[in-house]
């Protein structure tokens, strides 16, 4: 009986995270084609152009899917990636993935700290599409998409261990760290950056000792379980 309730409870919280994320995307949709859309602009010459990377020319095919070598490296996911999209790479079509997923990391980023401007969050929105990480990014067309989930992984983590949830929260913090990693690995460095700096906006805040010692829990238990 005890199993059904806890079971019956689990259902229940699954479906409030469904709604959840559902309702943010009404929400931040238009805003996030926006910053794809400027940063089409921004790059419009690399696109027009084809300038991918030259050191990786090799890759500069019109399809392309992770094999032995990337999964060797621990990229697996990356394969999955690519044949969600039937291994085509097109500057372009690549570009255009890549942009969607840093712009919906980077809304999720000021949803996370709670940003209420809408204009400020635009900006902090462009300053994630508009840096040489990001050009540097797009220029490796073969993967772009894949790092781009990478990236938005590593923020979702996040935002499920920030959660109010704690089974949920640490569970499926932990399994979009492992799917992070498993497209890029220095994009842990995001996930524990930005739990870094909520901790300290918690310290900040004079936040509960119980509240700081969960979240600290969870963080470390979704690190782990990776």
């Amino acid at each position: 009986m005890i199993l059904i309730n806890n079971f019956g409870e689990s259902m229940k919280s699954l479906i409030q995270i469904q709604n959840k994320m559902l309702e943010w995307i009404k929400e931040n949709i238009i805003f996030i084609f926006i910053d794809v859309i400027l940063g089409i602009i921004i790059y419009s010459m690399m696109i027009s152009g084809n300038l991918v990377n030259s050191v990786d020319g090799v890759w500069n095919t019109s399809q392309y899917w992770a094999k032995t070598w990337e999964t060797s490296l621990g990229r697996g996911i990356l394969y999955f990636v690519d044949k969600m999209r039937a291994g085509l790479v097109s500057m372009p079509l690549n570009t255009v993935l890549a942009l969607f997923c840093i712009s919906s990391g980077g809304t999720l980023v000021l949803d996370i700290f709670q940003v209420r401007s809408k204009w400020l969050g635009r900006l902090v929105c462009l300053l994630f599409i508009i840096n040489p990480v990001t050009c540097i990014t797009l220029s490796y067309c073969f993967t772009s998409v894949g790092y781009g989930v990478g990236f938005l992984c590593s923020v979702i983590a996040v935002c499920c261990i920030y959660s109010k949830y704690w089974i949920q929260g640490m569970f499926f913090g932990g399994c979009f760290i492992a799917l992070s990693l498993g497209c890029y690995q220095a994009y842990l460095g995001v996930t524990c950056v930005l739990l870094l700096v909520l901790l300290i906006k918690m310290f900040i805040r004079l936040a509960d000792v119980k509240e700081i010692a969960a979240f600290l829990i969870k963080s470390v238990v979704s690190l782990v379980r990776r």
